[in-house]
């Protein structure tokens, strides 16, 4: 099929090309020079594996480009860290827990003490200790309890702007 806005006519004076109602004449030996050239041109092996490096190169990309997309909405979604409502809290809970590694879970002891005084000391510190958890695990349940409101606030919000 010839498309009518586009095609070539030869003749023994020359190639004419119509483009759009617009012809180009090109003479004969023109187009016989710039034919062989085009032809030498082609048998360069980077040029004449151009077309299918060139459709390979551009579907490697798009796959890369479709599979870090998905990826990059998976973690979006999934990770923690990148949710706003989860991230802060994380972070302090964390924080809370290195405080905990911390902790001396017994009282070091400079001097020499007798078994009855390392035992009262110990004990002291077990109640000082017992109390400072208490008070890490109650502020690591509020900071919990907190995010997960609003991670669920923020959810509902989000499902009522879908369906609104």
């Amino acid at each position: 099929d010839t498309d009518p806005n586009n095609y070539f006519t030869m003749a023994k004076e020359g190639v004419t090309h119509v483009q759009n109602g617009e012809a180009d004449f090109l003479p004969l030996s023109s187009w016989m020079r710039e034919h062989d050239v085009f032809s030498k041109i082609l048998s360069i092996p980077f040029f004449g594996r151009y077309k299918r490096w060139k459709t390979f190169y551009t579907w490697r990309n798009h796959v890369r480009r479709t599979r870090v997309s998905l990826y990059k909405d998976y973690l979006e979604e999934n990770l923690f860290i990148l949710n706003p409502d989860l991230s802060p809290p994380q972070l302090e809970v964390r924080r809370i827990c290195q405080d905990l590694q911390e902790m001396d879970l017994y009282a070091p002891v400079s001097e020499t003490k007798t078994l009855d005084a390392f035992g009262e000391l110990q004990a002291v510190n077990r109640e000082v200790q017992a109390r400072t958890l208490d008070e890490k695990i109650s502020a690591i349940r509020e900071i919990i309890d907190g995010a997960c409101k609003a991670a669920m606030n923020r959810s509902i919000a989000t499902t009522q702007g879908q369906t609104a």
